[in-house]
């Protein structure tokens, strides 16, 4: 589906039948511009289906349920390969050791450094950090929705395959049998 096509054409979604699940993909872009995420608000606000969102898909995410996104503090990290360490306690993670090499492509972040700070959104969880305390993964306590700053897709980030596997398994994990 072309996030950018004009009108969206969301129809696809619409009767989600055979879909399994959804990822928004990477920018370029902010995800407070409706031009740059489009149908990918209504998405995330929809929630029926499971959803990772990657780099911008991840913060229009973090923006839709309250985590402000703003210039990363430490400037941007383009093309950047740097150790990611992660809670270890969620299946998004499983298979995957900490202090894996992930590759950053952003200008943008989530300028939120403290998941444990009271202005943490309640409804949210942080998963995945680097050493800046920069952080590069979340996910919604309640609603199958998933991001990751960082590129699991890229050549240069180890165990981004697992990353996208364990996904698909979350996804799979919610159907009905039927599928």
């Amino acid at each position: 589906i072309k996030n950018a096509a004009r009108p969206p054409k969301k129809a696809a979604l619409d009767s989600p039948e055979g879909v399994l699940c959804v990822i928004l993909s990477p920018g370029p872009g902010r995800p407070q511009r409706d031009d740059d995420v489009g149908m990918c608000r209504e998405i995330l606000a929809d929630a029926s289906l499971p959803v990772f969102g990657v780099c911008l898909g991840y913060q229009a995410l973090a923006v839709a349920h309250g985590l402000p996104v703003s210039h990363s503090p430490y400037g941007p990290t383009h093309g950047q390969v740097q150790p990611v360490n992660h809670t270890g306690a969620h299946p998004m993670f499983e298979g995957v050791p900490q202090g894996f090499l992930a590759t950053r492509y952003h200008s943008l972040a989530v300028c939120h450094t403290d998941g444990a700070s009271p202005s943490f959104p309640e409804s949210m969880l942080k998963l995945a950090w680097t050493d800046d305390g920069v952080i590069q993964a979340i996910a919604h306590r309640s609603l199958p929705l998933w991001g990751v700053q960082f590129h699991p897709e890229s050549v240069c980030t180890e165990h981004g395959a697992t990353l996208v596997r364990n996904f698909h398994q979350m996804a799979l994990s919610l159907c009905p049998p039927s599928l």
